[in-house]
């Protein structure tokens, strides 16, 4: 919540020319990371309970923000990090991102 608020004060503090042209930039950004990570190293080795809880915490206030400022996209950058990251299965990273 922390992270979508000061997204949400950054985006009122951003002119609306520069907030337009930050969206052109962002919107390839999505669509280069959402068909970059199309499959899943199940093979990689898992990180500790700490890692996995920094990653997540850490991953869910950089997205809260990203969140706040602009939205589209915010489930499945979750996702990614859960998976790509934190190394959880599909069913507990749909859940976390539920959640969130």
């Amino acid at each position: 919540m922390l992270g979508a608020f000061l997204g949400s004060k950054l985006n009122l503090l951003t002119d609306e020319t520069i907030l337009k042209r930050v969206l052109l930039v962002i919107l390839p950004i999505i669509v280069y990371f959402v068909f970059k990570n199309k499959g899943v190293d199940n093979t990689a080795k898992k990180p500790s309970y700490n890692i996995v809880r920094i990653i997540t915490w850490l991953g869910a206030f950089i997205i809260g923000i990203y969140d706040g400022f602009y939205g589209p996209g915010t489930g499945t950058f979750y996702m990614m990090i859960f998976i790509g990251l934190a190394k959880m299965d599909a069913i507990a990273a749909s859940a976390y991102t539920k959640i969130l």
